[in-house]
């Protein structure tokens, strides 16, 4: 006896053969690559095979997200606005854009008088890339929304 038990001669079987389909798998994904190569690559590589490796990964990649959905029961969801965009801490300018209609985006359904105050706090926040006029701003300035209250 050398002193290898079954279990670690069964081992190294299956390392073996591991590298031994990697090694395969390599040559043909470099082969598969280069197009005058890649009818060679295909011949490699049985229509069983292809097939086999297609069935797996679509399995594996379907049943992926059902393996953990019991871990997430009971879990809170996040906090989320019930209506409207939510907020983020800079807007971009497109053509069309105006303070008020900002201030609309970000204050969805607020009367006259409310918008009327986001629309000054957004010229606040923003006077020094806006200018001396709060009626002209410019696509592609990019605005800092103001602080929360």
């Amino acid at each position: 006896m050398t002193g290898i038990d079954f279990d670690s001669a069964l081992l190294a079987l299956a390392i073996t053969a591991l590298k031994a389909v990697a090694a395969w798998a390599g040559l043909v994904m470099v082969l598969g690559a280069w197009r005058p190569t890649a009818e060679v690559a295909r011949a490699l590589t049985p229509r069983a095979f292809r097939f086999l490796i297609a069935a797996g990964l679509s399995g594996a990649v379907t049943a992926g997200g059902a393996a953990h959905a019991d871990e997430l029961d009971g879990l809170r969801l996040p906090d989320r606005f019930a209506s409207g965009p939510a907020p983020t801490t800079t807007r971009l300018v497109v053509p069309g854009d105006s303070l008020w209609s900002i201030a609309t985006e970000h204050a969805p359904g607020s009367d006259v008088a409310t918008v009327a105050r986001e629309t000054q706090r957004w010229y606040d926040a923003n006077r020094a890339i806006v200018g001396p006029d709060p009626n002209l701003i410019r696509p592609g300035q990019r605005l800092s929304a103001p602080e929360e209250r």
